[in-house]
């Protein structure tokens, strides 16, 4: 079987979208993928407002980031004219926390494993073996007495806000200067465990 790439053509589909307005209460409507528009006629709630629908090319090798015109139009061609609430049910590349866009790699020559540990010991984040770390994967490697981190994130502005509401005080001066560098994720491979015979 052959894979064709892009989005699927609903075309053949279109008499099963033509479906009378319901009467009364709320009403449901359908908007593509895992896009639902609830309406009681005072309220509007939409469930993944997923528009910008970047092509495969950006998603994989640029920024992905989303787009106002592209949204209004979608929003505007569907005729939603108030909207209360946007509520992600999935996650998505506008999505923040799970999906695995940029690498952080810092270099820290000047702070070890014993800083480390002593820092990480008192953030949540890495609590419970570090269940509740709000990036994709976090890697911590010794490196010539200093330590070097590689992460993976959603946005760098994630990890802004995950060092500043988890560095403990006095962190910066413990860390020393150091900018950490962003780069765009183009591929994650994750490794199975292969079990032993």
């Amino acid at each position: 079987m052959r894979v064709k790439l892009g989005r699927p053509d609903i075309r053949a589909y279109a008499d099963r979208f033509d479906v009378p307005a319901a009467l009364g209460g709320v009403s449901v409507r359908f908007l593509g993928v895992a896009s639902l528009l609830f309406d009681d006629g005072e309220s509007a709630v939409m469930t993944d407002g997923y528009f910008s629908r970047p092509s495969l090319r950006k998603a994989g090798l640029g920024r992905v980031a989303p787009d106002p015109a592209r949204i209004d139009a979608a929003l505007a061609r569907l005729g939603v004219t108030r909207l209360d609430a946007v509520l992600p049910v999935h996650s998505h590349f506008e999505g923040a926390g799970t999906e695995a866009n940029v690498v952080l790699i810092a270099d820290l020559p000047d702070w070890g494993p014993e800083g480390y540990d002593s820092m990480t010991s008192t953030m949540d984040a890495h609590a419970n073996g570090g269940r509740n770390h709000p990036s994709v994967e976090h890697t911590a490697a010794e490196k010539n007495g200093g330590l070097f981190v590689v992460d993976v994130w959603d946005a760098p502005e994630s990890f802004g806000r995950f060092a500043d509401e988890q560095f403990p005080e006095g962190a910066q001066e413990e860390l020393g200067s150091f900018e950490p560098q962003f780069l765009p994720l183009i591929n994650r491979i994750h490794a199975r465990s292969r079990a032993s015979v």
